[in-house]
């Protein structure tokens, strides 16, 4: 047997079937299913049996059957027959079928009362609670009723226009329940301030019946008033609203309260029109009232009472249903985003500790999310002997007020190879701002590595293979130079092409240098240097800009000379200072001058450059990142980056100052030991 599925279908909270699956071999190495199905007594439903992200088995539980059918045959038979022996009753004893109807009707609502009333601390509808209330105040003037019916003789000195006004009464009482209870769906209720109130109301109206103030409802000789007939249809108009607003609330309820309620208010909205056409105890539209009556009894039965007890989901307990249908659902999406993302997502406690990994682990490394559950060190073990003292802030040791932080090392996969790695972690927190650790993000970035590895040998080889033409063009200008025939002004076009050709090999030099600066593998040759004399030298080659512009230059040495010597690498410290210098004068408006003032203490020398014109605001902050420019449509942004870059690697730096409105001074510091 290879695998095994096991599923249990329910409905409507219940195990309704059981399916198991075993996905086995033949003796020839085939692959079969075989399937055992138990159904248990319900309804008809769906089972699907799914492996990892395919389906293996899918079968249709019909069981609708025989039994379902013969229970709902049966139980129309029984209530036709119930209804039949009720109205043979009613022909032959009008005051007994009559008595029955109303007892039935009195202990399913005293039944309801108990139900909603003991469970009101743990439901949160309490739309059945005040129903539940209204009910038993309701039911209790339906007791009075019965007892003051014709014939019965508990209360000899009234005639039946006391029965007909207690009925009425009681009929108020359950439309204005059913009117107002669709208000505590979503809303508290004070079940002791509820209760008082139904008794003080029910109390008014018992009084004012018994003492002849409540209208006169039924004229013994005529019938029923008109004040009794317009209040059975206002009644029955009630129960109608009552039916609309409970409708509006219907994500509230299941299906299967939700259409027993209506059944139930609709009927009793159908026997109050009965009632209202009047006539004798006995008459057809007495008879077909209490009959409807009856069934809209029943109906309230199977809403809160069966239901209530065979199924309290769909009653007593449906929002913490609901809520728990939400949350399943709510946690099926968040593990689909979890469990189904492309790069490894892990989350790490306050200690540490592994809390969650993704299945992607396993594509990215090779190990299970199990294995990192188990070994919480296994993280760092993975990591290349020469990276695992790359600072990661995804530690024990960190407190969560660590910003987020990208690094990027080396893992050895499962199976030996390496792969790298692109990490990024930041902290996480709970609803109430709780640190709760870090979620990290691992990328296998070793495609792109490679690519970059290749981009930078194509551009390393092609830095040095540029060198061999320029130092030809050198060498055979100087050729050209030595020979003794060449007219002065061609001689002057010579030194010209030998200057550019030789700054043209420096700047192809510089770019190797710089690469193996960010690459953390250039060794500075530092030696004394004169600041006057590079700066000299910076400001002959950007002489034409500076004519363009109308820019001059102040060179102010303070406060001697001997300051100006400093230790660095001449290639380095000319193309720092050129690019400083020639951003300044850029920068510059016309006719303005740019001054450079070279001072410092004994251990340094400082050069500050200050022109006219301010940083913009956004560029402050990046000014010095790579690739950062503004307002030059042909800039590259690499003048600033790569000055602080040279100056570091020589021990120095590159400051900027916007302190002073209207001006932008930088300020570089050399060492001169």
């Amino acid at each position: 047997m290879l695998r095994t599925r096991c599923v249990n279908v329910f409905q409507n909270g219940f195990q309704r079937s059981q399916i198991a699956v075993d996905v086995r071999k033949n003796r020839h190495g085939q692959r079969f299913v075989h399937y055992s199905l138990t159904i248990l007594p319900g309804r008809h439903g769906q089972a699907a049996i799914a492996g990892r992200g395919q389906v293996w088995y899918f079968h249709s539980v019909e069981h609708k059957g025989r039994s379902m059918t013969r229970k709902s045959l049966l139980t129309v038979l029984c209530g036709l027959v119930i209804l039949g022996v009720l109205l043979v009753m009613s022909r032959s004893n009008y005051l007994f079928f009559h008595c029955l109807a109303q007892t039935i009707s009195i202990a399913v609502a005293w039944a309801v009362f108990v139900v909603s009333w003991n469970s009101r601390r743990v439901v949160q509808n309490n739309y059945m609670l005040f129903l539940g209330i209204g009910f038993l105040f309701c039911s209790s003037l339906d007791f009075l009723h019965t007892l003051a019916f014709t014939g019965m003789g508990v209360f000899p000195n009234h005639g039946p226009n006391l029965h007909s006004s207690l009925w009425l009464g009681a009929r108020f009482i359950q439309t204005g329940a059913l009117l107002i209870a669709p208000v505590f769906v979503r809303r508290s209720l004070n079940a002791y301030g509820a209760f008082a109130c139904f008794a003080l109301v029910t109390a008014a109206l018992a009084g004012a019946i018994f003492t002849g103030v409540f209208p006169v409802c039924w004229v013994e000789g005529y019938g029923p008033t008109h004040f009794r007939t317009f209040s059975e249809y206002a009644i029955a108009a009630g129960m109608l609203a009552a039916a609309f607003k409970l409708y509006t609330e219907r994500d509230q309820f299941s299906t299967t309260v939700l259409r027993m309620l209506m059944a139930y208010i609709l009927f009793t909205a159908v026997q109050e029109v009965c009632f209202a056409q009047g006539g004798v105890a006995g008459g057809p539209f007495m008879l077909a009232g209490h009959l409807l009556k009856i069934l809209a009894v029943y109906c309230l039965y199977e809403a809160m009472i069966v239901t209530g007890i065979a199924r309290p989901q769909e009653v007593l307990y449906w929002r913490l249903k609901q809520s728990e249908e939400a949350l399943r659902k709510s946690r099926e999406r968040f593990k689909t985003v979890a469990d189904f993302t492309f790069d490894w997502e892990y989350w790490l406690d306050e200690n540490g500790q592994c809390v969650w990994v993704s299945p992607s682990a396993k594509r990215v490394t090779g190990y299970d999310a199990h294995d990192f559950y188990k070994d919480p060190d296994l993280f760092t073990k993975i990591m290349h002997p020469d990276d695992r003292d790359t600072p990661l802030v995804c530690a024990q040791d960190t407190n969560g007020e660590e910003p987020p932080c990208t690094r990027t090392f080396r893992i050895i996969r499962k199976d030996g190879t390496l792969c790298w790695i692109g990490h990024v972690c930041q902290p996480v927190y709970d609803s109430s701002g709780k640190w709760r650790g870090r979620r990290g993000s691992n990328r296998d970035i070793t495609e792109l590595c490679k690519a970059e590895a290749l981009r930078k040998d194509v551009e390393r080889i092609a830095r040095h293979d540029l060198k061999s033409p320029l130092s030809g063009i050198i060498s055979a200008v100087g050729v050209l130079q030595d020979a003794a025939t060449i007219p002065e002004q061609q001689r002057m076009l010579l030194q010209k092409m030998e200057s550019e050709a030789r700054n043209t090999l420096n700047m192809v030099d510089m770019s190797l240098t710089l690469l193996k600066i960010e690459e953390n593998r250039y060794e500075p040759d530092a030696g004394p240097q004169d600041a006057i004399k590079i700066i000299r030298a910076v400001l002959d080659d950007l002489a034409p800009t500076m004519r363009t512009k109308s820019v001059r230059a102040e060179v102010v040495v303070d406060p001697e000379p001997d300051d100006t010597i400093f230790m660095g690498e001449e290639l380095l410290c000319r193309s720092l200072l050129g690019n400083l210098i020639k951003n300044a004068v850029e920068a510059s408006p016309e006719n303005h001058v740019v001054s450079i003032n070279i001072a410092g203490p004994l251990s340094t020398c400082t050069v500050t450059i200050c022109n006219m014109g301010e940083v913009p605001e956004p560029m402050r902050d990046r000014f010095f990142h790579k690739y950062s420019t503004h307002g030059k449509r042909k800039g590259m942004g690499l003048g600033t980056y790569s000055a602080r870059l040279l100056a570091r690697v020589q021990g120095g730096d590159v400051v900027l100052n916007t302190s002073e409105p209207g001006r932008t001074m930088v300020t570089v510091t050399l060492p001169r030991h």
